[in-house]
Order: C-alpha cells, then structure tokens, then sequence
C-alpha cells in the first residue's frame, strides 16, 4: 500500500515537473537527474505490484 501510494506521488512529481517546464517557470531536468527520476519510479512500480 505504501509503495503504491510512494509510486503515485513520485509520477505526481514528474508531472508537476513537466508542467512547470511547459509554463516557463522552470527549467528540464538534466539527463542524470531524469534517470535517477525513472529509476525510482521504475523501483517502487516493482514494490508496489
């Protein structure tokens, strides 16, 4: 339960970031950042199943 609410909250974030990039108020994420992004979504994707 944890896991998914963590997964759902992490997916939240990447959306609020995408967003914040789409409006101008904020910059994309580098590469390094965005992978380290992915693979936590990734790890609690696996937990939460």
């Amino acid at each position: 339960m944890r896991f998914g609410t963590a997964l759902g909250s992490a997916r939240e974030v990447r959306s609020c970031l995408e967003i914040a990039v789409v409006c101008g108020f904020a910059e994309p994420l580098d590469a390094r950042s965005e992978d380290r992004l992915d693979k936590v979504i990734a790890t609690l994707f696996k937990l939460a199943r």
